[in-house]
């Protein structure tokens, strides 16, 4: 079972349980916590890779919503090493694309990252039910869009809905999971997740789409 380090009785910041000092205020007295399915001993200080709201925001609209799934990639792969779980990243994110299993693994996506940031008290944006009706939402306007066969008007239209709710849902989760590795970190290990080949590739891919759309209405 994973061990939760200890807390600093002065500041309540949390450090690993063979620290004899707190990295924050030198405090030299802890308090145990309890064991809590994550791991601050094991886990690497350079996993605790945030991504900013404005990047998410940014990166999501160039890329047409594409940066969903992709997102779904990244962040269970830091995951890995917070859990006693098996982690299968690619999967994880191609899942998004399939109906039901989507919805499954994004309830499970949003679980797991409250329950982390549970843990060192950080504050949760958005809860799993919440993402389970704005995930349907986002497959109701995907079956829409195929069955009804709209306008090309109502395509962008439906188009925008979606990357709102898909942005929403990114940026609300991430959020809670920048609180986890602040809380567990603490804010001088924190480093900006770096823009990856992948990235870009998912935002010229996405460019691309919206060029193919604006053409066609």
């Amino acid at each position: 079972m994973a061990t939760a380090g200890k807390q600093c009785s002065n500041c309540g910041k949390l450090s690993s349980s063979k620290a004899n000092y707190c990295a924050s205020c030198g405090h030299d007295e802890f308090s145990e916590l309890p064991r809590t399915g994550f791991n601050i001993d094991d886990g690497e200080t350079n996993n605790a890779l945030i991504i900013t709201a404005t990047r998410v925001l940014l990166v999501s609209i160039l890329s047409g919503g594409l940066y969903f799934s992709y997102w779904g990639y990244l962040t269970w792969k830091q995951l890995a090493s917070e859990t006693e779980e098996t982690h299968f990243p690619i999967a994880h994110g191609l899942s998004f694309f399939v109906p039901i299993l989507g919805l499954i693994t994004l309830y499970r996506h949003v679980v797991v990252t409250n329950t982390l940031a549970n843990g060192v008290k950080a504050e949760t944006y958005i809860t799993p039910a919440m993402a389970m009706v704005l995930g349907t939402l986002l497959w109701v306007l995907a079956f829409t869009v195929v069955v009804v066969v709209p306008t090309p008007g109502i395509v962008i239209l439906m188009s925008l809905v979606s990357l709102v709710v898909t942005t929403t849902i990114t940026i609300l989760n991430q959020a809670t999971l920048n609180g986890y590795w602040l809380g567990s970190r603490g804010e001088q290990d924190l480093k900006k997740l770096p823009v990856g080949m992948v990235e870009m590739i998912v935002v010229v891919l996405g460019l691309l789409n919206w060029i193919s759309v604006a053409m066609s209405g």
